[in-house]
């Protein structure tokens, strides 16, 4: 037995197709960590969203005596439309901010800062014995 239709069946829905992006053209931008090397911080105060390094002796750094390390920078103004923005010098109205330096020698610092009263002192969370 045989069953005739005048239409031919309904398609299937197609999966939604996503936009091809690339990793690392993305990579780095909006705090994310880069695909290469992590830009160098020049101060800490003015430092870049998200990860950079600190390679030599640098103002506003958590331990003048050892200033080689990784810093994490977040602010509650977020990266900016183009997802790279440092942190100005004069924290902007209403800004929250945060920073982790995570020194090579083991040792972890953090501090915060807010527009009214700027940035507040590093304070050592962590060493390694």
């Amino acid at each position: 037995m045989a069953i005739y239709t005048k239409s031919s069946p309904p398609q299937l829905p197609q999966p939604l197709r996503l936009p091809d992006i690339d990793p690392l053209a993305i990579a780095g931008l909006f705090g994310s960590i880069p695909a290469g090397p992590m830009e160098i911080v020049s101060d800490f105060n003015t430092a870049l969203m998200g990860f950079t390094r600190c390679t030599d002796k640098t103002p506003n750094v958590a331990d003048p005596g050892w200033p080689w390390g990784t810093v994490w920078t977040i602010s509650s103004k977020g990266t900016g439309q183009t997802g790279r923005r440092h942190i100005p010098a004069v924290l902007e109205q209403g800004e929250v901010t945060y920073q982790l330096f995570y020194a090579t020698n083991g040792s972890l610092y953090s501090r915060g800062g807010i527009w009214l009263t700027g940035w507040g002192k590093w304070t050592k969370r962590w060493s390694q014995a």
